[in-house]
């Protein structure tokens, strides 16, 4: 996992400044090593009352110390900059994970793919980054090094050390090994708590006029405490191990110091030796038991990192042809679904079963059908969120597999059912499909015609006119308002496709005439546009209709097609029966 979290989200900066505090670190150690000698040296001088050697190996200390406080100055700047680096670093990595995830990916996937699920791998990721560059370098080098130095000065201590370090590294691998797939369940089980959190929290609305938020605290504190008692049964067995380990580390390492202690008492040893072994030693006790520790933090933040890194490395399923044909600016668009069959994840029954129509350039056609006739599959079909199982989606003759994305999602404009307003101005929301010089060369002018043309302006509410923050998810303004933001935002954006998935069911109906007519004064210039409504009103000014149903093995998926309503309640039973629940008047 170390290996991993380095090798995607360091960057040459990152080693580069990681290398330094290695570099700094390792002269600060030789400086702190040198200090104990140099403190035998004393005691041994004091011994034999050498006042020239005393006041020499006084400096030696002096000098250590200062050395040691510019090396550590040196490191902590080093430290401090790969710190910057690396969180930068690793928040530009996860968004681009992220965001170059194809839509229908985040569909499926959407618990491994959820925003609780990658903040707290980014948290983990942040903490264990920290936990390199401040402890597990200092730590390792800090033991490396007294190891070297105690094979110049005694080979026993050293093997011993060595033989201590080792029994801790193999006890440490194996209780690691029988804590993770422990650890990995308990953190499924949060993450499934902190999804059902998020959903409550942001329907906070519906759980309030359900009269359920005392029945929510309870529920999911019962859930928490059920994980607790799991993570305290897996951590606490852990940390019981972990006491053992560090008794076992405690006595080898003590027994170097009773070795050169005897060592000595027999004169086979000198006094600033003997110091120098029992401090290291000392220093090389606290690294163990920092080590320890740091094991059970990096343990601790592995089953997360594990998550978010199933989660970023996800094989996309939408791929992009090698030399893929570019739609060129302003041209109009024909789209054919020919034979189109798709099944989600998981699933055998087809949503979409061979599903074939045309919707001409320029045409304005109406999507109709029952709920789970497939209408909301079609559209992220023909944004390609993903590729159909069977079938091909044709734009202008070339098959959409082979179309470059972004060229094609450029020329099209998609209103949803759901308003997603951004927590900003609604200049920004308004501006927001553009591109940064195409978005300043908008006057104040054009957007206050297009806030009219599409009834955005909600008089008052506009209290700083464009510059208004609408909130998050629109929060300032009503289903209505925002619904009519995004209308007029795809309008900014001048497209040559244009889908509307129910976008005027939030309106009353004086607004929803006049954003109808404005869209499909938008569409004069020729873009094609498809139109998905439940609502059979807001469906009067197409010009082509088509009718699905559920689909079957051995029934077309298109009941009927139609130039105008009054045509298709003569060729469909479905439009005819959804015609009679709505009270449209066909005569009309």
């Amino acid at each position: 996992m170390l290996t991993w979290l380095s090798g995607t989200f360091f960057d040459d900066a990152c080693k580069r400044y990681l290398k330094a505090n290695a570099f700094w670190t390792f002269f600060m150690k030789t400086a702190d090593l040198a200090e104990p000698w140099c403190l035998g040296a004393m005691i041994a001088a004091l011994a034999k009352n050498d006042t020239r050697s005393l006041w020499l190996a006084f400096a030696g200390i002096a000098v250590a110390h200062f050395l040691r406080s510019v090396f550590d100055w040196r490191g902590s700047r080093a430290r401090e900059l790969f710190i910057g680096q690396a969180i930068r670093y690793l928040d530009r990595g996860i968004n681009q994970r992220f965001f170059e995830k194809d839509l229908g990916l985040h569909l499926e996937e959407h618990k491994l793919l959820s925003q609780a699920s990658m903040e707290k791998g980014r948290g983990r990721a942040e903490t264990l980054s920290g936990l390199i560059n401040w402890w597990l370098l200092e730590t390792s080098i800090s033991l490396v090094m007294t190891f070297v130095v105690l094979c110049i000065i005694s080979p026993m201590c050293a093997l011993i050390t060595f033989a201590t370090v080792l029994v801790s590294v193999i006890t440490s691998t194996i209780m690691n090994h029988a804590l993770i797939p422990e650890a990995d369940k308990v953190d499924v089980t949060y993450r499934k708590i902190i999804g059902q959190r998020d959903e409550r929290w942001n329907g906070i609305e519906r759980v309030a006029t359900s009269n359920k938020i005392k029945e929510e605290i309870e529920s999911m504190d019962d859930q928490f405490k059920e994980m607790i008692k799991s993570d305290r049964r897996v951590w606490l067995g852990f940390i019981d191990k972990g006491m053992l380990r560090n008794s076992i580390t405690a006595v080898g390492l003590l027994a170097v110091i009773a070795y050169a202690l005897q060592q000595t008492s027999l004169g086979a040893m000198n006094i600033p030796d003997f110091v120098a072994i029992a401090s290291w030693t000392m220093i090389v006790i606290g690294q163990t038991h920092t080590l320890a520790t740091l094991e059970r933090q990096i343990t601790w933040c592995i089953p997360s990192l594990r998550s978010m890194r199933q989660a970023l490395e996800l094989q996309p399923r939408v791929l992009e042809s090698t030399n893929p044909f570019q739609i060129p600016a302003g041209s109009d668009i024909e789209v054919e679904i020919r034979g189109v069959t798709h099944c989600y994840k998981g699933s055998t029954a087809p949503t979409l079963n061979d599903l074939s129509f045309t919707i001409g350039a320029g045409q304005r056609v109406a999507l109709i059908g029952p709920s789970g006739a497939g209408k909301s599959t079609l559209v992220r079909l023909i944004l390609r969120y993903m590729d159909p199982t069977h079938g091909n989606i044709i734009i202008n003759g070339h098959d959409l597999r082979n179309i470059g994305l972004s060229s094609w999602r450029k020329l099209t404009a998609y209103i949803p059912q759901r308003p997603q307003i951004f927590d900003g101005t609604l200049r920004e929301n308004l501006l927001y499909a553009l591109g940064k010089e195409e978005a300043a060369k908008v006057t104040d002018e054009v957007l206050w015609e297009v806030v009219n043309r599409f009834r955005v302006n909600f008089g008052a509410r506009l209290t700083h006119g464009l510059e208004t923050v609408v909130g998050k998810e629109g929060v300032q303004l009503s289903g209505g308002e925002a619904q009519r933001v995004m209308i007029a935002a795809a309008a900014m954006k001048r497209p040559r496709f244009l889908i509307v998935d129910e976008g005027t069911a939030s309106l009353d109906a004086e607004s929803q005439d006049a954003v109808q007519q404005a869209l499909y004064e938008l569409l004069k210039d020729g873009a094609t546009a498809l139109f998905i409504a439940h609502r059979l009103s807001t469906l009067r000014h197409c010009n082509h209709y088509v009718v699905v149903t559920g689909g079957s093995s051995d029934e077309p998926q298109v009941e009927a097609t139609a130039p105008n309503m009054e045509e298709l309640a003569k060729r469909s039973p479905t439009f005819r029966r959804l015609a009679e629940l709505e009270g449209v008047n066909l005569g009309a």
